[in-house]
C-alpha cells in the first residue's frame, strides 16, 4: 500500500479503506512518518478498518489502544468505521481510558465492533460530543462492570443501531441509555433475548 500511495499524488482522497491480517504489518503504517499517518492527519474524513486479529495484541497495558490511536491521528475524521474481526469480553476494555485520551471532536458517524456493554456506555459518556449516528455490534452484553458516567444526555445523536448475536437476559441495562438521547430519530436494535420469568415488562421508551 505504501509504494501504491506513493506512485501519486491524490490531493482529493478523502475516504481510504484497508484490511489488515497481520498486526506487525499495521503496526509498521502507525509507526514513525508513513503516508497512511500523513494521510490520516491531513485530508481523509472517512476511515474505513478492519483487522483479521484482535486489535489488543498491538500495544502494551500503557499504550492507546488502536481505536484512540487512529482517533489521535485523524485530524480531519468525521466517519469512522472499526471492525475488528476477533474479539475478546474477557480482554480489558479497549475504550477503558479517560474521555480525555479517547476523545474526538469531528467525529459525527462512527460503526464499530466491541467487546461489551461497557464499551458502548464508554463511546457515549460524552467524549464524542458530536456523534450523530452510531452503529454498534456488541461481543456480549452482560451487567455494567466499569464506573462510567451514563448521565450525560447525547442530544446530537439522531441514528442509533445496537446489535448482539449472543443471547442476553441483561438487556433491562440498555433502558437508561434510551432516557439519554432525547433526539433520537432512528433506533435499531437486533437483540436475542433469553426469557426469564419475570414480572418486568420492557419497554425502553418508558
Amino acid at each position: 500500500m505504501e509504494r501504491l500511495l506513493h506512485m501519486i499524488d491524490y490531493p482529493q482522497l478523502y475516504s481510504l479503506s484497508i484490511v489488515f491480517s497481520e498486526p506487525k504489518t499495521l503496526l509498521n503504517y502507525l509507526t514513525g512518518d508513513t503516508i497512511l499517518i500523513r494521510l490520516l492527519a491531513k485530508q481523509i474524513t472517512h476511515f474505513y478498518l478492519t483487522t483479521e486479529f484482535n486489535p489488543i495484541v498491538l500495544f502494551e497495558s500503557d499504550k492507546l489502544p488502536l481505536f484512540a490511536l487512529i482517533l489521535s491521528l485523524g485530524k480531519c475524521l468525521t466517519g469512522f468505521t472499526f471492525v475488528p474481526c476477533i474479539r475478546d469480553a474477557s480482554e480489558d476494555l479497549v475504550f477503558n481510558r479517560p474521555s480525555t485520551i479517547c476523545v474526538s471532536s469531528t467525529l459525527t458517524n462512527l460503526n464499530i465492533n466491541v467487546s461489551s456493554l461497557d464499551d458502548c456506555l464508554y463511546i457515549l459518556d460524552g467524549r464524542f460530543h458530536c456523534l450523530s449516528s452510531l452503529i454498534i455490534d456488541i461481543e456480549i452484553i452482560r451487567p455494567n462492570l466499569s464506573i462510567i458516567d451514563t448521565t450525560k444526555e447525547i442530544p446530537k445523536l439522531k441514528y442509533l443501531s445496537i446489535t448482539s448475536i449472543s443471547r442476553i437476559s441483561y438487556y433491562h441495562e440498555l433502558v437508561p441509555l434510551f432516557h439519554r438521547i432525547p433526539n433520537l430519530e432512528q433506533l435499531i436494535l437486533f437483540l436475542f433475548v433469553k426469557r426469564i420469568k419475570s414480572t418486568y415488562r420492557w419497554n425502553p421508551f418508558e
